[in-house]
């Protein structure tokens, strides 16, 4: 049963190393995994395929559910979680008061810095 796709930033090193590592994991959840980049991705986020993809519009990995739902970001990483039996535990704190605004916080830190990884920054790819 399909739960969704997981879409990442092709042209992201450390996206693509962490699509590399959990891939399998999310696989066997329900979930595959494709770049946002990808053309039928593009046209249901409203976009014609052949759309060249902004810095803000690959600013977060998302989710897209099969009822056609995206969940973005931090949002995603939730969304994931409820499915996957060790994750849960995310998913229910996720409930606390005040927790999806830090989740949301930390996620959008590594994003902005995703650049970065392996000590290698992209200063001037407009990202």
């Amino acid at each position: 049963m399909s739960e969704g796709w997981v879409l990442y930033d092709a042209n992201c090193r450390l996206c693509l190393d962490l699509n590399q590592r959990f891939q399998p994991l999310l696989n066997r959840y329900g979930f595959e995994t494709l770049p946002l980049q990808t053309g039928w991705v593009k046209e249901k986020m409203g976009f014609s395929a052949d759309h060249e993809l902004t810095a803000d519009e690959l600013k977060e990995m998302r989710v897209l559910t099969p009822s056609g739902k995206f969940y973005g970001g931090s949002e995603a990483l939730i969304y994931i979680s409820r499915f996957i039996w060790w994750g849960r535990p995310f998913y229910w704190m996720s409930f606390l008061p005040g927790a999806r605004w830090v989740v949301g916080k930390i996620y959008q830190f590594i994003a902005r810095n995703r650049h970065c990884y392996g000590k290698v920054c992209a200063l001037n790819d407009g990202r």
